[in-house]
């Protein structure tokens, strides 16, 4: 069997076990199951195996930090938001990823994977933040001004949201270096020197793009009123479908424009850093 039909086939049981599992563990809605089943058979398919993980990785990420502790997440008075991912939101998380799939997918380029890991860093490291921070036990913090703020407003951060970050990021950057560590290994090639420092390359790419996500989301992102509910929210509409009030930012800089930005930052800060240590410091 030819080896792109293979990969083919692969992306395809893979898009469609990503999809079903999200659906069921009701951590995404049916048109955001769909994109995500989609975005990483498309990956998987044109890049490999050794993209496709990556993505897996993400989905798992996903799947973990909405499930956890659902139950007392609802209980917390947060600003209202969607808890499931939609197909906007996993079109803006891993958009780029999927571009980049597309223009090196095929290629041995190593900045091209570079890049592609460090989007889905950025993408995992704020989803990480947002729905672990929540939990936090000390209120958080505006990146901006530092004042104390409700769970789950845009651009406040918290030292357990921090630390989530930098796990999500560092555990993208080892699941891919150990994905291109097999593959050299399996087809007995030298491994690329720059790959040697994913880890350390994503964890800088996903705290990158989590920061400007931060202090984007605290200065221009478009924030609501939500009347009935007395409290601020990322949704234009409430629950019922009736209109909230906007109280500021911009109409086009919601959470997904932002999350396209990061993630490009994320990509090339990732690019950028594991270049730098590659040329400076050589392979492990």
């Amino acid at each position: 069997m030819a080896p792109a039909l293979v990969a083919w086939l692969w992306g395809l049981g893979l898009g469609l076990l990503v999809g079903l599992a999200t659906l069921l563990g009701n951590v995404a809605t049916r048109s955001g199951a769909l994109t995500l089943a989609i975005l990483t058979g498309l990956v998987a398919g044109l890049g490999g195996w050794e993209w496709g993980v990556v993505l897996v990785a993400f989905d798992a990420c996903l799947f973990v930090t909405v499930r956890y502790r659902r139950v007392v997440k609802a209980s917390i008075e947060t600003v209202g938001r969607e808890p499931r991912l939609g197909w906007a939101g996993a079109l803006a998380r891993l958009g780029w990823a999927a571009i980049l799939a597309t223009l090196y997918g095929r290629s041995d380029s190593a900045l091209g994977y570079a890049a592609f890991v460090g989007a889905v860093a950025a993408s995992a490291a704020d989803l990480a933040a947002t729905q672990l921070g929540v939990l936090s036990a000390q209120r958080p913090r505006l990146v901006t001004t530092w004042r104390p703020a409700l769970p789950g407003t845009p651009g406040a951060i918290s030292t357990l949201g921090t630390i989530a970050a930098v796990g999500a990021s560092w555990l993208i950057g080892l699941v891919a270096l150990s994905a291109q560590a097999l593959s050299s290994w399996l087809a007995q090639s030298p491994a690329a020197p720059l790959w040697a420092w994913l880890p350390v390359a994503a964890l800088a790419g996903g705290m990158a793009g989590t920061v400007l996500d931060s202090l984007l989301a605290a200065t221009g992102q478009r924030v609501y009123y939500d009347p009935r509910r007395e409290q601020p929210s990322e949704c234009d509409v409430d629950s019922t479908g009736a209109p909230n009030e906007p109280v500021r930012g911009w109409a086009w800089l919601t959470s997904e424009a932002i999350d396209l930005v990061s993630t490009a930052v994320g990509a090339a800060a990732t690019c950028a850093v594991a270049t730098w240590l590659a040329h400076s410091l050589g392979h492990w």
